[in-house]
């Protein structure tokens, strides 16, 4: 796997020249539509085929995964156009592997809102081991609010991904409401009822398990939080079932017992890593690689690094630079395809900032500047990194709605994903 980043004068031809690959396989790999979406600065992701194999007339995916001794979700992650396809076409070649086989494995989950369209799920589920349709809620009374998660359901079981439930303390507009949190912690009777109902709703749907993602637990209300989790997990566990911590690392104050306690009374904790800041100068700062890895330092001293999932985000950010600094700039999420699209329309250079792994540019409409940072193979490769340094237990992507196919292509290159 190698990166190569666009010069002034470089096109897909050349390049796809450069490193004796085809057009086609590099497109692909990058999730290009023209041979002319190139912008200086661009990261190009390489893969080198290693065994091609030519679609014969009435072959099927599992013929083909049988002969060559892997998977029909391998097959579909080497070749990402594959998945969206009904049949297959004979004369076309698959690749069956790349140059540089994957050594380690991990755990990939997604979060995913309910009307993630077909094909963005198609596409996306062979890299995963779990997806988790966001969010189930209840009421102050332990009343589990429904989620229309059936389609997500189906399809997850068609590509063996296992479904995680996910509990949050939302409201109806999908605002976390801490009153609701400290209700539930103070009311037995309302947590057994819920317990309950989240036990029969995980054996109906089939779910594999579940994901508490409850913010900012305030620091009197930790032990009662604590008490929540082990009366949950001793029930699942008992019925087969898994339960996964979402754990918002920003609230780290006197937090080593309340961490070490999370980790033992569940089977996982996935450290949100996602956020950006704003700060009092009314700027937006992406967090360093440097301060995720001072996360994962600290968490794995107090909980075993093969129960701890990296959270990263699955999007880049743009918004408008404010010349007022009363003003507070209005981040909105950009997909991070879409922010290459934007960088070609507006001939943008797209730099590299060291300091967080995060690829950017600016530009420029009636005189008001716009930045946007977003993702590419670079700072997806640094983050996994990071999981192999630290021999983690695997990758949680806030969300799956945006497209990012070359992200998905490094993860591809780099680990071998966990399914069942």
């Amino acid at each position: 796997m190698q990166i190569y980043i666009v010069k002034s004068g470089d096109s897909l031809y050349s390049i796809a020249k450069m490193f004796k690959i085809s057009l086609h396989i590099l497109m692909e790999i990058n999730g290009l539509e023209k041979p002319n979406d190139l912008v200086v600065g661009q990261a190009i992701l390489i893969l080198e085929p290693e065994i091609i194999h030519t679609i014969q007339p009435n072959e099927t995916l599992e013929y083909i995964s049988q002969k060559y001794n892997t998977s029909i979700n391998k097959l579909y992650r080497n070749n990402p156009s594959l998945s969206a396809r009904p049949f297959l076409i004979p004369g076309d070649d698959l690749i069956i592997s790349y140059t540089n086989n994957p050594t380690s494995s991990i755990l990939v989950n997604g979060f995913v809102y309910p009307n993630i369209s077909r094909e963005l799920l198609t596409t996306t589920l062979p890299y995963l081991t779990y997806i988790s349709p966001f969010t189930y809620s209840f009421s102050a009374y332990g009343d589990l609010k429904p989620l229309r998660d059936d389609f997500i359901l189906r399809r997850s079981m068609e590509y063996n991904v296992l479904p995680l439930m996910t509990l949050s303390p939302i409201d109806d507009d999908g605002k976390f409401v801490s009153e609701l949190t400290e209700k539930l912690l103070n009311n037995n009777n309302a947590q057994e009822k819920l317990i309950s109902q989240i036990l029969t709703t995980i054996q109906n749907k089939k779910y594999s398990g579940i994901i508490l993602n409850f913010e900012q637990i305030p620091i009197q209300s930790r032990n009662l939080y604590i008490s929540l989790i082990q009366n949950m997990q001793k029930l699942l566990n008992e019925n087969g079932y898994t339960l996964y911590i979402a754990l918002d690392p920003n609230n780290m104050v006197d937090a080593n017992q309340y961490y070490t306690a999370l980790g033992e009374f569940s089977n996982g904790i996935i450290i949100m890593t996602y956020g950006i800041e704003i700060t009092q100068t009314s700027s937006i700062t992406i967090s360093s690689i440097q301060k995720i890895e001072d996360i994962i330092k600290y968490i794995t001293s107090l909980i075993p690094a093969n129960k701890v999932i990296l959270g990263i985000p699955n999007h880049g950010y743009g918004w408008r630079t404010m010349q007022n600094n009363n003003n507070m700039p209005q981040p909105r999420i950009i997909g991070n395809q879409e922010a290459i699209q934007i960088a070609i329309s507006q001939n943008a250079a797209i730099m590299f900032d060291e300091k967080s792994q995060y690829p950017y540019f600016y530009y420029y409409i009636n005189n008001q500047r716009f930045e946007v940072w977003f993702q590419d193979a670079r700072s997806a490769i640094a983050k996994f990194n990071l999981i192999k340094k630290y021999n983690l237990a695997g990758i949680s992507y806030w969300t799956l709605m945006k497209k990012s196919h070359q992200t998905w292509q490094a993860l591809n290159a780099t680990f071998e994903i966990k399914q069942k």
